[in-house]
């Protein structure tokens, strides 16, 4: 719908995080990067919010809108202001979003997973053979495949690939973890080792088990601590992870691991969708911490 050259569109559902940021007097937001799925905003804190398409799922610091069209066709640039009025946001004179009784999001954890072994171990099994599948190359696929299945014919690993399988061994499934040998690894907007270290994270922290637990605290007073050397949308992302903020699609394939059989392929499905090879590597450190945990129950650790 267009009214006076501004595209119009209403907002389907907007996380509390960013709705809250929207209520502060004096908004900051200018335009970080242009996708044709997303759109971007910065403020002076350099925290990321992002205004998204329909076809992204919910997620911390997201807005939704109800539209298909490509944010690249809208001819945004980065120097276009952006204000927000009487409920509605606006990107210069180029698009206008109704927030107005859409749903609220609230993207925080605030439950954790008993473990439910039996339901659990059949459900690594069947999404161990879509990801062999579905798959996608270019980041943690090759690690997957080398360190949990017998499948000894890969698809021509390249050399990233190989680094990365080298690393995850080397650095994550030891006891003294070190992480900062992982974040920004790979290609990307975001690096394979930092999507990794996502699913590997919040699966961590959201299981009620003493090892899991220990190693999701361990985990969280080292990134607290150190520089992430990554890109921006990963560092955005990895803040979030400390908050405990989760994208709506990969928390619940993290919890449905632990239920039924047609909810973890639905879901996981849903993650593979993600990115490029961004969806693969968040499922293959998802599945590794589960596989980590499981294997100390097995040896009575």
């Amino acid at each position: 719908m267009l009214k006076n050259n501004i595209k119009v569109e209403n907002a389907l559902s907007i996380s509390l995080d960013f709705e809250q940021k929207l209520q502060e007097k004096d908004l900051d937001f200018k335009i970080h990067s242009i996708y044709n799925k997303v759109l971007n905003l910065y403020d002076n804190q350099n925290n990321i919010y992002t205004i998204a398409l329909k076809s992204i799922d919910n997620a911390p610091h997201t807005l939704r809108i109800n539209s298909d069209q490509s944010f690249q066709e809208l001819d945004i640039d980065k120097s276009d202001q952006i204000y927000f009025n009487n409920k509605q946001l606006f990107i210069s004179n180029k698009l206008m979003i109704k927030v107005k009784d859409c749903k609220i999001f609230d993207s925080q954890i605030k439950s954790r997973i008993r473990l439910n072994k039996e339901v659990l171990i059949q459900n690594l099994k069947e999404c161990f053979v879509i990801i062999n599948n579905k798959g996608k190359f270019g980041g943690a696929k090759y690690f997957y495949q080398k360190r949990f299945t017998e499948n000894n014919e890969y698809d021509n690993p390249g050399i990233i690939e190989k680094e990365f399988a080298e690393r995850i061994e080397k650095y994550i499934l030891v006891e003294e973890k070190e992480i900062e040998k992982i974040i920004g690894f790979g290609m990307g907007l975001t690096p394979t080792g930092d999507d990794f270290l996502l699913g590997y994270f919040m699966t961590a922290a959201l299981i009620e088990d003493k090892y899991s637990q220990k190693v999701f605290k361990d985990l969280k007073s080292k990134l607290e601590k150190i520089y992430f050397s990554t890109t921006d949308l990963s560092r955005e992302m990895l803040l979030r992870a400390l908050e405990l903020k989760l994208r709506e699609n990969i928390r619940n394939l993290i919890f449905s691991l632990n239920k039924s059989s047609k909810q973890s392929k639905f879901h996981l499905k849903e993650v593979l969708e993600i990115g490029s090879s961004s969806g693969t590597d968040i499922t293959v450190g998802i599945l590794t911490a589960y596989q980590e945990i499981l294997s100390k129950h097995e040896n009575g650790g």
